[in-house]
């Protein structure tokens, strides 16, 4: 091949990437991208490696060895994550396993597809914990759902209820329409790095019409310990009746169709209410406001144990 043609066939390739890329490489040991600008996690490259089938086999992201300006070059880059990715038989992908730049797993994807053009893709912990599915109808997500730290309950659920789990406990007791159904979970706390006991708070429609709800009133919060006796909330607490985090509080799906369901995010963390709660059994109901139609969605009472 002449060098006019070698030339002009690097072109070609480089021209295939997005604008806002550019090519620096399309050699087998994988195709570089460098964006014009950093993506919301902060990568700013990435190289591509393929299999025999044309297949994406492993993915390289790359962050910026130190602070700079574009354009950026490959010798500013450094590795922030590594994805690798495997195949069945139907060449469906059907796992993603994602990795630091040290090659600890940090976390991975698995597909599974059924007979009808849909898929769930769920993500599970380093440890093999499921914490998140999203379901899909051919190419649309349609559910998101939130497992608790052991990977089996359900906690939260976003667009169309599936007909195959549910809350743990349920639901309240409908009203216009809606019901309010909560969990218990253990979620890294919203102001520090620490795991706290937190109250998921989901709300459905069953109504015939669309529910928007653009502003989360905060939720009044019943705790009994194992005599039945009622927890009150700290002197803290009581001197705001507000938690800090309420100013951040939505729903997690603000149009609420018939059929599905939002819910309510942050969580209510019970230490910011009631500081750090004794080991023990306890029960709690939450009456959640829904300030748009003047009513409120009481839950059922739900049990759950706090450990040393």
């Amino acid at each position: 091949m002449s060098r006019k043609n070698v030339l002009l066939k690097s072109l070609i390739l480089c021209i295939s990437f997005s604008d806002a890329s550019r090519c620096q490489t399309a050699q087998p040991a994988g195709e570089l991208r460098i964006h014009a600008f950093p993506t919301q996690i902060g990568a700013v490259a990435n190289r591509t490696f393929k299999d025999d089938k044309g297949r994406i086999s492993k993915e390289i992201f790359y962050t910026l060895k130190n602070f700079a300006k574009p354009p950026y070059t490959e010798a500013m880059l450094d590795v922030q994550s590594i994805v690798i990715y495997t195949y069945d038989d139907r060449g469906l992908k059907i796992k993603s396993e994602h990795y630091d730049k040290s090659m600890n797993l940090l976390h991975r994807w698995e597909t599974k597809y059924d007979d009808n053009k849909g898929r769930r893709e769920i993500k599970y912990t380093s440890e093999g914990i499921r914490t998140y599915e999203i379901r899909y109808v051919e190419r649309r997500s349609v559910s998101h759902l939130y497992y608790d730290d052991s990977g089996k309950n359900l906690v939260g659920i976003r667009g169309l209820l599936p007909q195959d789990i549910d809350l743990p406990f349920g639901w309240g007791e409908p009203v216009n329409g809606l019901s309010c159904g909560i969990a218990h979970t253990k979620v890294k706390s919203a102001t520090d790095d620490s795991t706290v006991d937190a109250i998921y708070v989901n709300v459905k429609n069953i109504g015939l019409k669309d529910v928007v709800i653009e502003k989360i009133e905060a939720a009044e919060i019943e705790l009994r310990d194992r005599s039945g006796a009622i927890v009150k909330e700290t002197a803290e607490y009581l001197s705001n009746k507000q938690d800090s985090l309420q100013k951040y509080r939505q729903s997690y799906g603000q149009l609420v169709k018939p059929g599905e369901s939002g819910h309510i995010y942050p969580a209510y963390e019970l230490r910011v209410r009631y500081g750090n709660l004794a080991p023990g059994q306890y029960s709690i109901r939450v009456r959640q406001p829904i300030g748009v139609m003047g009513i409120s969605l009481l839950s059922s009472a739900i049990h759950f144990e706090v450990k040393r």
